[in-house]
């Protein structure tokens, strides 16, 4: 037979297959949940629960990661990678907003 193969505890045959611990599982079964098919129109459904839009969420979940939870308009737009122009943020929007 094939030489023994030590994985953790278990000795296994070279050729043998061996059971999956609990942690292998529980990564396998996040993989899964992850990359199983998204919702169609996962914004659409953001909107309707919360009155925000996809943009409008990545612009908070910055802030809230944020230092004392404010960032100069730059700074935000550097950090969810968006050109200033595309910021939502103008002087009569959002940052008057409180």
């Amino acid at each position: 037979m094939g030489a023994d193969v030590r994985d953790g505890d278990r000795a296994t045959s070279a050729g043998a297959r061996r059971r999956m611990t609990a942690g292998e599982l529980a990564i396998w079964r996040a993989l899964i949940d992850t990359t199983a098919e998204p919702p169609k129109h996962p914004g659409a459904q953001l909107l309707q629960e919360s009155s925000l839009s996809p943009a409008d969420y990545q612009v908070l979940l910055a802030l809230s990661e944020a230092d004392g939870r404010r960032l100069r308009s730059s700074e935000l737009a550097a950090t969810i990678d968006w050109q200033r122009a595309g910021c939502p943020i103008t002087s009569d929007g959002w940052s008057g907003a409180g």
